[in-house]
């Protein structure tokens, strides 16, 4: 819908008897007059087509208004979502970047590994899956996933798959 179509409905009153409502009158003879404060403006055959008249003269303005309404909130909807499309690709773009860049972390020696906070969770180089946690005497325990505690040392190097953020215990 083009702003012509407001254009053409204020071009339509343009010049038309303000004062409304405007009312209908049958006349004995079967026709229908359309009055606006006593002055007539239309002599039609049809009573629908009269109180058609009749009725435009106050839903042409009230219509042409709403339009105008309705566009400027669909604009606002269109330039919030806008928005948030633009902030939700830069985020993807963003975390697309960051995972692109990342590479996981290797350990190729015992003093990196022991420096691995406990929750860490570890790839063996033969792909055995370890979790760090704190056997019964408060010590570090590398378990193996199903629960075994795995040996004393095990072969390096290994890869983090999950080192626990800080607050995360």
């Amino acid at each position: 819908m083009s702003d012509d179509i407001i254009d053409r409905a204020k071009q339509a009153l343009d010049g038309v008897d303000p004062y409304t409502p405007w009312d209908v009158e049958q006349y004995t003879n079967g026709t229908f007059g359309v009055y606006a404060a006593d002055s007539l403006h239309a002599r039609v055959l049809n009573g629908r087509t009269a109180h058609f008249i009749a009725a435009a003269r106050s839903l042409v303005p009230e219509l042409a208004d709403e339009i105008i309404n309705l566009r400027a909130e669909r604009d606002q909807w269109k330039a919030l979502w806008r928005d948030s499309v633009a902030e939700a690709a830069a985020a993807i773009e963003e975390r697309d970047k960051a995972a692109a860049a990342s590479e996981p972390r290797r350990i190729e020696t015992v003093e990196e590994l022991d420096a691995l906070p406990v929750r860490t969770v570890l790839r063996g180089h033969r792909g055995e899956v370890f979790d760090l946690w704190m056997d019964s005497h408060e010590k570090p325990c590398w378990v193996m996933a199903g629960g075994v505690q795995a040996p004393t040392a095990f072969d390096l190097p290994a890869t983090v798959l999950y080192t626990p953020e800080v607050g995360d215990e």
